[in-house]
């Protein structure tokens, strides 16, 4: 048989939904010091620096664990309480690993499911694209 896929996204009011599958990764990336600024806000600050402003100088407040989550390593030992809209046990499973993410306290709702909408990446981008953060979950059998 094929492997099942499907998307969860997070979104204010989103109804509730089941099917959600879970899938687990291999391996794990060495943790960094998740305050040593990177990429693009290492950029930003040697422009800044370059003409004697910081980036709070320039507007530009620092862009923290608080206000991008998701730019930084997921948590492993913090996890997120379940919402009333948690209603079935995918979710209840989803739900604590959403810990320091946007969608921590947003409802999740299943918006693809490969067996439903098709096995095609048009099927697939159709059900997702332009609806904000979201998980995907596959399953292989």
């Amino acid at each position: 048989g094929k492997g099942a896929a499907c998307g969860l996204r997070g979104g204010r009011g989103a109804p509730a939904a089941a099917g959600v599958r879970m899938m687990g990764a291999e391996g794990s990336k060495q943790e960094k010091d998740i305050m040593e600024p990177e990429g693009f806000e290492k950029f930003f600050a040697g422009i800044f620096k370059s003409i004697g402003a910081s980036p709070e100088d320039m507007g530009m407040a620092r862009f923290d664990r608080n206000k991008f989550p998701e730019l930084y390593p997921a948590t492993l030992d913090e996890f997120a309480e379940l919402l009333p809209s948690d209603d079935d046990w995918e979710k209840q499973a989803i739900r604590p690993m959403m810990h320091s993410t946007s969608m921590q306290a947003r409802p999740l709702q299943l918006v693809y499911d490969g067996d439903y909408n098709g096995w095609t990446p048009e099927a697939f981008h159709a059900a997702v694209d332009k609806k904000g953060p979201g998980v995907v979950i596959a399953k292989t059998v």
